[in-house]
């Protein structure tokens, strides 16, 4: 069994899935720490995908506690004219396109893969990251998997 030497230390990561309304220019963002996911990091990752995207959002979000925090909704409350969130029921990560990268992101670059400190742990992460932006194709499909949008084969005869 490989152990990694920087016993204790884990990488924690917020993932969204970001496309416009028909499906179309997906790409995947990403914010990776050392520490757990709280509400400054949830805020954080908000007010960066309001600059990654200029329109309205629409955010499916998962019911952690980080993202039901006061904070969070002050945030939310603060735009609301540009912020929709809509809840995913409890338990489903089925429905939830995120879920569909974790498997793909880690079956490559960081498989198999015992590094000697976090820097290079997270340097397989960014990796990983960087290719599956590359494949928009591939993060449509993870949107389609959960059932936000026709697959490719239906999309393309319909």
């Amino acid at each position: 069994m490989l152990r990694p030497r920087f016993n204790g230390k884990r990488l924690h990561v917020i993932g969204t899935l970001v496309c416009q309304p028909d499906g179309n220019a997906c790409d995947l963002l990403l914010a990776v720490q050392e520490k757990p996911v709280q509400e400054e990091a949830i805020v954080a990752h908000l007010e960066a995908l309001k600059h990654h995207r200029g329109g309205p959002i629409v955010l499916l979000r998962e019911g952690l506690p980080s993202q039901r925090s006061a904070k969070v909704a002050q945030y939310r409350g603060d735009n609301g004219d540009r912020l929709w969130v809509e809840p995913l029921p409890a338990y489903a990560p089925a429905l939830h396109p995120v879920e569909y990268v974790w498997s793909p992101m880690k079956g490559q670059d960081p498989a198999n893969f015992c590094p000697d400190t976090i820097g290079q742990l997270r340097a397989q992460v960014d990796k990983a990251h960087q290719r599956l932006r590359q494949e928009p194709t591939e993060l449509y499909d993870f949107l389609a998997a959960s059932g936000l949008f026709p697959s490719r084969h239906e999309r393309s005869s319909g």
